[in-house]
């Protein structure tokens, strides 16, 4: 009889002949399995690791300080070297030079920096402006912070405070400098920011009051004339005219005609305009600045009050916390001519006035009936 038992089963493989996980196939797309698409899958070639493809993230930008400790920015060439300023140093007439404001005639040192080389220190301030807020001190956190929110500019500024509340701003390009002139007028807290080009000679102890963009509301302008040139010619017999209010130029609200103009804060600011009309008595125009605070009703300047002019109370000086400040106002005050010939009358209705806020309702508390 035939042996019908089965043949014997072959040994499972040891732990030790495993296949290679190199010629294992890579696994199934389980997207394309889901979705029913098919796969071909390349089994004669083995895996291969799948290449780093994480993106790199952008370096940013060094800050001040780091480029101080990093030395990049001592390693670029200097606008002037010492050896050149002890050679321009070298004449005799450089050494000393007496001092006219000292009645003992001292003699002080002296160091004189030739045309070449000052050409040179100006050049990276080209674009650059100054700027100070009339009438009102300001953080230079607060003020960096609002000039950012206000002139958006292509590229970042920087902001260097120079003192006695000016500050110089310097642009990276003479657009973004051309912009900020050329825009305006900026008001921050009520009050007006003054910008005027750099200037070399720039000191803020001898800084004279600013030219500045001003609006102004001209109270008693007939219906008939609210029109831009009419409004604009009114302007100018304040300042240099700019432009006119839309709304004064739409006429919907004849109370006052409102003009922008370039007012020079040295000089005395008019308070009135007188307009003839033929066939008709001349009327008296009223001139009313908005965001400056500070106008005198007895000289018409613009800086201080009635009850500290210098021109109303001679003996009296106008408190100044800085003593370098004080002794310009003094000096300036001296070169002043005495506006006791003027006829213009000064008044409140020259100086806005700011209306009181009104409590919320929201605020106050419930009454119960």
């Amino acid at each position: 009889m035939a042996n019908l038992s089965p043949p014997p089963l072959p040994d499972p493989p040891s732990s030790t002949t495993c296949l290679p996980p190199t010629s294992l196939p890579p696994p199934p797309d389980i997207f394309a399995v889901i979705h029913g698409k098919s796969q071909s899958v390349d089994t004669t070639s083995p895996t291969q690791p799948i290449p780093n493809t994480t993106i790199p993230h952008p370096e940013p930008p060094k800050s001040f300080r780091d480029t101080l400790i990093d030395g990049s920015a001592l390693n670029s060439p200097p606008l002037v070297t010492y050896e050149e300023l002890e050679a321009a140093n070298l004449a005799p007439d450089s050494q000393m030079v007496e001092d006219v404001s000292d009645p003992t005639k001292a003699k002080v040192p002296k160091v004189k920096i030739p045309k070449a080389i000052w050409q040179r220190l100006c050049t990276p301030w080209q674009n650059a402006v100054i700027i100070k807020l009339l009438g009102k001190s300001i953080n230079f956190h607060i003020l960096h912070a609002r000039l950012l929110k206000e002139w958006r500019t292509e590229q970042e500024f920087e902001v260097i405070d120079v003192g006695l509340g000016y500050f110089i701003v310097r642009f990276a390009t003479p657009e973004d400098c051309s912009m900020v002139l050329t825009g305006g007028p900026y008001k921050f807290f009520d009050h007006y920011l003054a910008v005027q080009p750099w200037e070399p000679s720039f000191h803020p102890a001898r800084a004279k009051a600013p030219k500045t963009a001003v609006w102004v509301k001209l109270y008693g302008v007939p219906s008939m004339c609210f029109h831009e040139a009419i409004v604009l010619y009114l302007g100018s017999k304040l300042g240099k005219p700019i432009k006119v209010d839309s709304i004064t130029l739409l006429g919907v609200r004849e109370k006052f005609a409102r003009v922008c103009i370039e007012v020079d804060l040295s000089q005395q600011l008019p308070s009135s305009v007188a307009l003839d009309l033929e066939e008709l008595p001349q009327s008296l125009i009223l001139v009313e600045y908005e965001g400056l605070h500070k106008i005198c009703f007895h000289c018409g300047e613009y800086g201080h009050t009635e009850d500290i002019c210098h021109f109303k109370n001679p003996g009296k000086s106008i408190p100044v916390s800085n003593p370098n400040a004080q002794a310009m106002i003094k000096l300036t005050q001296a070169l002043q001519p005495n506006p006791a010939e003027n006829h213009m009358v000064f008044g409140p209705w020259m100086v806005q006035q700011c209306k009181p806020r009104r409590k919320s309702s929201m605020t106050q508390p419930a009454t119960s009936n």
